[in-house]
């Protein structure tokens, strides 16, 4: 429920402000842009991060000031600014690892294996969804873990890797703890996945199916950037 989400996070953001203690203002920039991103709105998020960025700073919030730049990063992915992405998540993940903080360690690597994957350096992002993996499994963040092992089963079902089976099953995986948890934009997007790995594969049938499943739920949801990456990989089946 985004509207609703991004009205709660608003309302917190201004309480915050009405307020103007940096820790809370810190923390509900960054809220307000993990709503927007969710859904596909990198635009918007900027600023968002930015803010959280300069108030984590003035009171050395590490924690938060590491995800605001991560999802600063994530923010350009979703505009196809894969340079500043990577440049963004670069620096997040740097300030959490100096930190020796692991909790949410694995948002980074996470991100990071997108932006990679998207710049066609297949095998760093491979390493990178791993990582998230692992430290999702060490730390217990069991989202974080269904969605490494959607993109790790992305990136072997993809023609270069062309590792179908192994991907089929990893997207299920990551998709059954999502379903679990009812992160329902993450569980469309385990189907959009799913669409891009059959339609690799050949397997239009099933392509059509997932991809079907994925519209509905980003058009149900608003989520109007995935909508829009639904249709591109339609191009062809």
């Amino acid at each position: 429920d985004f509207r609703k989400a991004k009205m709660v996070s608003e309302k917190g953001l201004n309480h915050a402000i009405q307020f103007g203690h940096k820790m809370t203002l810190a923390f509900n920039e960054l809220q307000c842009a993990n709503v927007l991103v969710l859904k596909g709105d990198g635009k918007n998020a900027i600023a968002h991060c930015q803010n959280s960025i300069e108030y984590s700073k003035d009171i050395g919030w590490v924690t938060i000031l590491s995800q605001a730049w991560t999802i600063l990063g994530y923010s350009h992915y979703l505009l196809g600014e894969l340079d500043r992405a990577r440049e963004f998540v670069g620096k997040g993940l740097r300030i959490q690892e100096d930190s020796y903080i692991e909790a949410m360690l694995s948002l980074h690597y996470w991100v990071l294996a997108m932006v990679l994957f998207d710049q066609g350096d297949l095998e760093e992002a491979l390493r990178s969804s791993e990582k998230a993996l692992e430290l999702s499994l060490k730390n217990n963040e069991r989202r974080y873990e269904g969605l490494s092992k959607i993109w790790i089963g992305k990136i072997l079902g993809s023609k270069e890797k062309a590792r179908y089976r192994e991907g089929e099953q990893f997207i299920l995986e990551g998709y059954q703890i999502l379903k679990e948890l009812k992160v329902r934009p993450a569980m469309a997007q385990g189907h959009f996945h799913f669409g891009e790995l059959y339609k690799n594969s050949g397997d239009g049938f099933k392509a059509v199916e997932h991809l079907d499943k994925a519209k509905l739920m980003f058009e149900e949801m608003e989520m109007d950037y995935w909508t829009a990456k639904c249709q591109e990989v339609w191009k062809g089946l």
